[in-house]
């Protein structure tokens, strides 16, 4: 009974997110321009579900709620989705005007640690289901083990090596190439637009 309703408030969720997507747009748009990353839907909606899941964990209800670990990231993968859409619409919106450039610059960086939040918390909540799906993390207090994790999600997004951690089954290497792809598309947006981030940039600061 617990699942059906916890599937049914997921299956709701997300048709309301697919609804009101324009406002959660809008609603990112004045976040950026006003308080930029700290209220940006893309960056606070994985925070809260990564609380709601500590929640969860710490006063064993998840127990009573089977499929609960997938449910979370399967929003958190929609919620990725989104995010990059956004920024493929503001690369068409704001790129082409030089005196949006630093709009541009500013949602790409946005962009780049908002997802690397999104997926941290993926691992993180694989972690917790189960220790073995990832080797060299060390079970220490929950902001440990997230803020492992980011390094990890980080590195993926930026092409570095600065986390030594290694997914160990299948689920978090098929999670870890979705990632991947992601930074893709990203990096492939930023150097598609490079040029003209580049003169507008040189025009910017000359003054013209």
């Amino acid at each position: 009974m617990e699942t059906t309703l916890f599937y049914t408030i997921l299956f709701i969720c997300l048709t309301i997110a697919c609804r009101f997507r324009k406002q959660i747009w809008h609603f990112s748009d004045f976040c950026y321009q006003k308080i930029n990353l700290y209220l940006s839907p893309f960056f606070f909606y994985p925070i809260i579900f990564l609380g709601l899941y500590k929640i969860l964990l710490y006063y064993d209800i998840k127990r009573n709620l089977e499929g609960i670990e997938a449910s979370f990231i399967l929003i958190l993968l929609f919620c990725a989705t989104t995010s990059i859409m956004k920024l493929l619409n503001d690369m068409v919106k704001y790129v082409p005007d030089k005196n949006n450039f630093v709009k541009i610059i500013q949602k790409n960086i946005i962009t780049l640690v908002s997802l690397s939040v999104n997926f941290a918390v993926q691992y993180n909540i694989i972690f917790d289901y189960n220790n073995t799906h990832f080797e060299n993390v060390q079970i220490n207090n929950w902001w440990s083990n997230f803020e492992d994790f980011f390094f990890y999600s980080f590195s993926i997004m930026t092409n570095s090596s600065i986390s030594n951690i290694r997914p160990t089954s299948f689920y978090t290497k098929a999670l870890s190439c979705v990632e991947a792809s992601a930074s893709f598309i990203v990096i492939v947006l930023i150097l598609a637009n490079y040029q003209v981030i580049g003169e507008n940039l040189r025009k910017y600061f000359k003054g013209d």
